[in-house]
C-alpha cells in the first residue's frame, strides 16, 4: 500500500499536511495510510480545492490534526462547481480539529463530495465526537457508511452509526489515533457485508495485472479480495 509516514510532512503551515490539490488537479488514491500529519489551515492529511477531482479508495487517515481546518480531509470545490471528491471504503479514526465541526471529513459546496462504504469514527473537533465532528458541510453525500453518532440529517442510504467493533482500535499504547491501532473488523461487526458493489470503483489502472480494467478494485487495503460472500464491506478492511 501507499503509506504516508507519521509526521511525514507534519506541522505545515496551509493546504494538507500530507497533501494539498488545488486548481484543475486530478489524482487517485488506491490503499494509501495517512497517520498523524498535521496542518496549521485546510486539513490534518488531504486537502482538495478549487476545480480539482479526487478519487479515494481504500485509504486510511488516523489521528491527523488541524487546528482550523478539517482534521482528516477536506473538499472545496472552486467558483465553477466542478471540483469533486469520491471515497469509497475509506476509514478515518481519531482524527481531530480545532475548528468547530469535521475532525473526519468536511466539505464546502453544493454536492461537492460522495462518501461510499466508509467508516468515520472516533474523530472530534473541540472534544466533540457527535456527527458534526465525523463529516461537515454542505453538499457532502454519503451512503453505506458507518458515522458515529449518525442523525440522519445528511440522508443518504443504508447508513448507520453502530459501533463498528474494530479489531483494537486503541493498539498496544492504549490510545485511538496513533500508528499501531488495529481497524480491521471483528466478527459481528456491523460493516460486514453492509456496503454497496455498485460503489466500488472500476479496476481503471488493471492494478491485479489480469488484463480486466472494468471489474471493480479487486483488493482492500491489505491486498486481500475486496467483495467476500457476495457483498463488500464497508470500511478500508475486507473480513475475512
Amino acid at each position: 500500500p501507499c503509506i504516508h509516514p507519521p509526521g511525514g510532512l507534519y506541522g505545515a503551515t496551509g493546504g494538507g499536511g500530507a497533501l494539498h490539490a488545488w486548481s484543475e488537479d486530478t489524482y487517485s488514491l488506491i490503499n494509501c495510510q495517512f497517520v498523524r500529519n498535521s496542518a496549521r489551515f485546510g486539513a490534518g492529511a488531504v486537502s482538495n480545492e478549487g476545480e480539482s477531482k479526487a478519487t479515494l479508495v481504500n485509504c486510511v487517515f488516523i489521528g491527523n490534526n488541524s487546528r482550523h481546518g478539517a482534521g482528516g480531509m477536506s473538499h472545496h470545490p472552486g467558483k465553477y462547481g466542478t471540483g469533486v471528491a469520491r471515497l469509497t471504503n475509506c476509514t478515518f479514526v481519531g482524527n481531530n480539529t480545532g475548528a468547530e465541526a469535521g475532525g473526519g471529513f468536511r466539505g464546502g459546496g453544493e454536492r461537492c463530495a460522495t462518501l461510499s462504504n466508509c467508516i468515520v469514527w472516533s474523530n472530534t473537533c473541540r472534544g466533540d465526537s457527535l456527527e458534526s465532528a465525523q463529516i461537515f458541510g454542505e453538499g457532502v453525500a454519503a451512503d453505506h457508511c458507518c458515522v458515529q453518532g449518525w442523525t440522519g440529517k445528511l440522508g443518504g442510504e443504508g447508513n448507520f452509526g453502530d459501533d463498528p467493533l474494530f479489531a483494537e482500535p486503541n493498539g498496544q499504547d492504549n490510545q485511538i489515533g496513533t500508528h499501531d491501532g488495529d481497524f480491521r473488523l471483528r466478527s459481528g461487526s456491523p460493516c460486514i457485508n453492509r456496503g454497496d458493489n455498485s460503489a466500488v470503483p472500476p479496476d481503471t489502472y488493471d492494478l491485479n495485472n489480469n488484463g480486466d480494467p472494468n471489474e471493480p478494485i479487486p483488493f482492500d487495503f491489505e491486498g486481500k479480495p475486496r467483495i467476500q460472500n457476495g457483498t463488500v464491506d464497508i470500511g478500508a478492511f475486507e473480513s475475512g
